[in-house]
C-alpha cells in the first residue's frame, strides 16, 4: 500500500471545472504512461515488525516514529509506516537493479540496527498468521479505507492492510509504453506463482489471498486493450469511488458507485469530483500491474528479509531490455491466467511452473551476461524455491 494522496483540498481554493471522462483520460495521458529513454528501476520493500520478547505484540507507529526520527538512512530511502506498523523502504530509482537495490540494502541495515536497540526486529515473511490484524497507524486515509472496506463486506481488508509484506518493483515505461505494459501484464501470473511464499492448505500465497478477497473493481487486472492510457482510464472510471477530499480532510464515499457515476452525478450530485479527487482515487487502485508514470508490479510476496532483491533483479532483467526470444509463444500457455489463479495454485500448475522457470532462467542469463552480481543471488534463490 501507499501513503500517497493528493494534498489539494476544496476549502479556500478556487474550484476547477467539474471533471468529465475526457478530462480524466487527458490527465492519465499526461501523468501515467510516460515514455522513458533509458532503463529505470525502483523498489518498495515492506517488512513486518515484531517484538522479540512478545510474539503477539505490535509496536505502535508513534514508537516507531520516535525510534526512527534520528536515524540516518545513508542510501536515501524514504521510510513509511503501513497500517499494521509494517515498515516500507522506498529507495531512489536507479538505471540498473543493483543501483536500486544497494541503497535499500544500506538503509535496511540501519533499520535492523535501530529496531534491535528496542528489542524489536523484522519478520521475513509475507503474511503474518500469528497476530490478529490490528491497525496501529492512525492516518485518516487508512481509517477511512478500513471503514469503506468493512461497510462493503470486504472481510479480508484487515489482513491485507495490517498483516502482509511485499516487494513492489517499478520499471520505466520505456520508449514504447504499450509494449512494456503488455509484457508486464502477461508476465504477472507466472511471476506471482514463482514468488508465492506464504502458503496455507488452499493457497500458495496468503498475502495475495487477502487481496483476492477485496473489491475486485480495484484489484482485478487493468489490462484489456493493450493501450495503457485507454486501459488505465477505463479501469479508473469503472472502479468504485472510495475517498474524496472533504472540508476536514479525506472522507470516504458510501460504497457502491463507480468514479464514472460520480462524474455523472449519480452520487454526491452537489459535490462533483475535482482533479484532486481523481488523483486520490487513482492512489486507491491496486491491480497486479499499476500505471503511475512508470509501471509497478505488485505480485511479489516478500521472499525473505534477505532475498527481497531477487524480484527486483528478475523484473529489471526481464522488462528493461528487449523482448525474450520466443516470448509470446513461451507465455502463450498462461495467457489469460488471472493473478488469483496463480496465487492459489502457485507452481503446482504445470503451465505456470514452466513459464515461471523460463522467465527466471532468462533473467539469470541476462544478469550474468551483464556481469551483475545479483545473478548469483537469483540463481541461489531459484535453486531453493523453484
Amino acid at each position: 500500500m501507499s501513503n500517497a494522496g493528493s494534498a489539494a483540498s476544496r476549502p479556500g481554493t478556487e474550484e476547477p471545472p467539474p471533471l468529465d471522462f475526457a478530462a480524466c483520460q487527458q490527465h492519465i495521458a499526461e501523468i501515467c504512461a510516460l515514455p522513458s529513454t533509458g532503463p529505470t528501476v525502483g523498489a518498495e520493500v515492506e517488512w513486518l515488525v515484531v517484538d522479540s520478547t512478545d510474539v503477539g505484540a505490535r509496536p505502535s507507529v508513534e514508537d516507531l516514529q520516535e525510534l526512527f526520527g534520528t536515524v540516518d538512512f545513508p542510501g536515501g530511502s524514504r521510510l513509511t509506516y503501513e497500517p499494521g506498523g509494517q515498515l516500507e523502504l522506498s529507495g531512489p530509482p536507479g538505471c540498473t537493479a543493483l543501483e536500486a537495490v544497494d541503497p535499500i540494502r544500506a538503509d535496511f541495515a540501519a533499520v535492523e540496527q535501530a529496531l534491535a536497540s528496542r528489542g524489536w526486529g523484522v519478520d521475513g515473511r509475507a503474511y503474518d498468521d500469528r497476530r490478529p490484524a490490528r491497525r496501529v497507524n492512525g492516518l485518516a486515509r487508512y481509517g477511512e479505507m478500513e471503514k469503506w472496506f468493512s461497510e462493503g463486506g470486504w472481510s479480508t481488508a484487515p489482513q491485507m492492510m495490517c498483516n502482509t509484506a511485499a516487494v513492489q518493483v517499478n520499471v520505466g515505461c520505456g520508449p514504447d509504453p504499450a509494449l512494456t505494459w503488455k509484457r508486464a501484464n502477461r508476465m504477472a501470473a507466472p511471476l506471482a506463482a514463482a514468488f508465492a511464499a506464504s502458503p496455507d492448505r488452499d493457497w500458495a500465497s496468503c498475502r495475495l489471498k487477502a487481496w483476492a478477497g477485496l473489491d475486485p473493481s480495484r484489484t482485478r487486472s487493468a489490462f484489456s486493450t493493450g493501450n495503457p492510457v485507454d486501459d488505465w482510464t477505463a479501469y479508473a472510471m469503472s472502479a468504485k469511488a472510495m475517498l474524496r477530499q472533504g472540508a476536514d480532510g479525506i472522507m470516504r464515499i458510501p460504497c457502491g458507485p463507480s468514479f464514472a457515476e460520480w462524474v455523472e452525478g449519480v452520487t454526491l450530485p452537489d459535490e462533483p469530483p475535482t482533479l484532486a479527487d481523481f488523483d486520490l482515487h487513482l492512489s486507491t487502485l491496486f491491480p497486479p500491474v499499476r500505471l503511475k508514470g512508470w509501471i509497478e508490479l505488485r505480485v511479489f510476496d516478500l521472499p525473505s528479509h534477505n532475498d527481497w532483491p531477487v524480484p527486483v533483479a528478475v523484473t529489471a532483467a526481464l522488462l528493461t531490455g528487449d523482448e525474450l526470444d520466443g516470448e509470446e509463444s513461451l507465455l502463450a500457455p498462461v495467457n489469460g491466467v488471472d493473478w488469483t489463479e496463480a496465487a492459489r495454485s502457485g507452481l503446482n500448475d504445470a503451465d505456470l511452473r514452466a513459464a515461471a522457470q523460463a522467465l527466471i532462467d532468462a533473467a539469470i542469463s541476462r544478469l550474468a551476461d551483464e556481469g551483475n552480481p545479483l545473478a548469483a543471488q537469483v540463481s541461489a534463490w531459484a535453486g531453493r524455491c523453484l
